[in-house]
């Protein structure tokens, strides 16, 4: 059977949230895990982060032969990449298979039905069968990672939503080595705690045979479309920032709510309304984007791959950023002219997307999508620097959206 090293062991396994949120710590500390199997090949290590509940660690490195340097960083994809591949895995029965998005959560992370690509790789090479995975029918969130727990690292999570299954939560992790290989690890769950003696002898012939067999299926990543799938999933969002926006932004009104008419020199009138108490850039430009296409249902996300962003800085799928961009150039010029009309001065706000990522820290794996505008830090950039005020959150919104309070810097 499966683990029939271990069959009269009391299973306890972590669960999906913590898996989560400890899987990427312990990469980062080489002390919380214990050596078990170490050869040419790679190595086996366990930790224990939970009472009661091993992680495995299976670690090595892989040479990749046709991946290009400015890839070698973004080998693991996204999601959404695999869901957009038709017929990409084929496994044990030679039938392929594709993933299917039932929800997206964020940029990289999606609740998926498919195949279990990366739990059937470690299966097959441990123990020679997939063993007794969950029905494909079955939700898994699929999250990924980028610079977690080093600049230049990818990690996807496979978390199961049945918490039955949670003790096959996985992750593989890679890192770019900058010689043309890359560091693979894989950490499942074992579902079965063990002491400071280790893993037992039948699991430990086991694994010695497993490393040569896993290290055969990780050359999956030296697929012939893997370079143009990295590419994809480098590529696939667009993170957007505002600028010079000191004030609360408008959104285009119709008459009946519109705060601000403006009349251009071509006689067309637009109407605007303020847009007050948000607490991030996403909602505002995804309420814009809304209402320019309102059959479209387009997204704007808060943060990318695991990190949250700036407020001022938003993420959008490359391809909805290429739809909706000539038409929401126009209607935000326009809008410049509002905000100006609005609260006067020469300059408005401006929407570029060219710039970097700012991250806020890592996302909170349940936590809400927005923050509260009470819960708000006030953001005032400074020239080239960012500053953080106001940590007791007491003048959040009067300030930020006073009308010449805050004389120096930009806010949003």
């Amino acid at each position: 059977t499966l683990l029939s090293p271990f069959k009269n062991a009391k299973p306890r396994a972590a669960t999906m949230g913590s898996f989560a949120e400890n899987v990427p710590e312990l990469l980062a500390d080489a002390e919380a895990w214990t050596i078990d199997l170490e050869t040419e090949r790679g190595s086996v290590a366990h930790a224990n982060p939970i009472p009661g509940c091993t992680f495995l660690r299976i670690e090595m490195v892989l040479e990749l032969q046709n991946m290009p340097l400015d890839c070698m960083q973004h080998v693991l994809l996204r999601p959404e990449v695999y869901a957009k591949e038709p017929h990409l895995f084929s496994f044990f029965s030679g039938k392929r298979a594709d993933i299917e998005i039932l929800e997206q959560i964020a940029p990289g992370d999606a609740v998926i039905k498919g195949p279990l690509w990366q739990l059937s790789v470690i299966f097959t090479a441990l123990f020679g069968n997939a063993g007794h995975l969950p029905s494909l029918d079955l939700p898994w969130r699929r999250t990924f990672l980028r610079d977690v727990p080093e600049a230049g690292d990818c990690l996807l999570l496979n978390l199961p939503c049945d918490q039955a299954f949670r003790s096959l939560s996985s992750c593989l992790h890679c890192r770019d080595l900058r010689d043309g290989t890359v560091k693979c690890t894989y950490v499942l769950q074992v579902p079965f705690p063990l002491d400071d003696g280790g893993l037992p002898t039948a699991c430990m012939e086991m694994l010695q045979h497993g490393l040569d067999r896993l290290l055969v299926a990780s050359a999956c990543l030296n697929d012939s479309s893997r370079p143009r799938l990295a590419a994809t999933s480098r590529d696939y969002y667009v993170v957007l920032t505002v600028r010079s926006c000191r004030f609360a932004p408008l959104l285009p009104a119709d008459v009946e709510t519109a705060d601000i008419e403006v009349n251009s020199a071509t006689g067309w009138t637009t109407y605007w309304k303020h847009d007050k108490g948000r607490a991030h850039m996403s909602g505002y430009l995804e309420d814009f984007f809304n209402h320019l296409f309102p059959g479209k249902q387009l997204r704007v996300y808060a943060s990318l791959d695991g990190h949250q962003l700036a407020r001022y800085q938003c993420a959008i799928t490359r391809e909805d950023w290429d739809f909706v961009k000539p038409a929401f150039d126009s209607a935000f010029m326009a809008q410049r002219s509002a905000y100006r009309r609005a609260y006067g001065g020469s300059s408005g706000p401006s929407v570029v997307d060219t710039l970097p990522p700012k991250r806020l820290g890592r996302s909170s794996f349940s936590g809400p999508k927005e923050t509260p505008m009470e819960q708000r830090d006030i953001i005032v950039v400074r020239k080239t620097f960012i500053e953080i005020e106001d940590p007791n959150n007491k003048a959040f919104v009067q300030e930020a959206l006073s009308f010449g309070r805050r004389s120096r810097g930009e806010t949003f």
